[in-house]
């Protein structure tokens, strides 16, 4: 019987090893949207982040600049991605990297900043989904 029993504890700590943390910030304006998301899985954080064109008035040839900021006590951190892509044409940009970076906190705030076409957008970016699994 005691062997039973730690063999249940072993399998479930086991398991405990293979619990995924994810947290997803999210923000809007007129012309475009943003998901940030943080997925813990082991060691490894990866980090996602999605810009969307809201609108279909552009070419999917359009030279996209974006930069992604951290605030912390109401200050602005240096950018952590960012870049000029080609919108492509679903109208998304999208990118998936690895890092051991850690995971941010549910009340963590970041700002975007898309240029585009000669236009300029900031978008705050708040926590909406955590989850654990």
């Amino acid at each position: 019987m005691n062997t039973l029993i730690l063999i249940l504890l072993l399998i479930i700590a086991g398991c405990n090893d293979k619990v995924t943390n994810e947290i997803t910030f999210e923000g809007e304006s007129e012309n475009w949207e943003v998901t940030l998301s943080y997925k813990l899985s082991g060691n490894e954080t990866y980090e996602t982040y999605t810009l969307n064109y809201k609108n279909s008035n552009i070419s999917d040839k359009t030279k996209v600049k974006f930069q992604f900021s951290s605030i912390v006590n109401n200050k602005i951190l240096p950018p952590f991605a960012f870049g000029e892509i080609t919108l492509g044409k679903d109208f998304k940009i999208e990118s998936t990297s690895t890092s051991g970076a850690k995971m941010p906190s549910n009340n963590e705030i970041f700002d975007v900043s898309i240029e585009w076409e000669g236009k300029k957008e900031s978008i705050r970016l708040t926590s909406k989904r955590v989850g654990r699994y």
